[in-house]
């Protein structure tokens, strides 16, 4: 390429070469300037969980009437987000299913249906503590639980399992 009036070594002009540069862009400060665009990211994140837990109580009355309650409930969610130069979007799904079994094995009267509504109470209130901080406070529950009379004894367990995940997808 050649660029004013300088010839290659070896060639013999006469006349000056005139070139019109009045089609080139301006340059600034002899340097030229390249622009690109660059693909803007999109980032997808999907999450998922599962919970699944097993509760079961049985409970003895003081006239011997035996009382069991099993609960076993499963819980799923899901959420996919997506972001990238048109905006954000986000998609959630959600199951759940509970399967609860009862077994009286007697004839409960008023008195021994109110203190079990009391357990019950009792208990998932210090199963809901322990879920929130570790451990259920056991003075507070013997002491919610101190004043029913008709329960003689009774079994409590408490399972639960969670699984969670995250996949994050980041392309260009």
């Amino acid at each position: 390429m050649q660029y004013g009036n300088a010839k290659p070594y070896g060639q013999q002009s006469g006349a000056p070469e005139f070139r019109d540069w009045s089609s080139r862009r301006p340059s600034s400060g002899g340097h030229r300037h390249l622009s690109s665009q660059h693909a803007q990211p999109s980032v997808q994140t999907e999450s998922a969980s599962r919970a699944e837990s097993n509760t079961t109580l049985t409970v003895v009355t003081a006239e011997g009437d035996r009382v069991t309650l099993s609960l076993t409930a499963q819980a799923q969610t899901s959420r996919i987000s997506q972001s990238d130069a048109n905006g954000s979007t986000q998609t959630s799904a959600s199951s759940g299913s509970a399967q609860l079994n009862v077994s009286v094995d007697g004839n409960l009267n008023a008195n021994e249906i109110s203190d079990l509504k009391k357990l019950i109470g009792a208990l998932g209130q210090a199963t809901t503590q322990a879920q929130r901080t570790g451990a259920a406070d056991p003075g507070a529950l013997l002491q919610s639980i101190s004043g029913l009379s008709t329960v003689a004894a009774f079994d409590y367990s408490y399972n639960q399992n969670v699984e969670t995940g995250t996949l994050l997808n980041v392309t260009s």
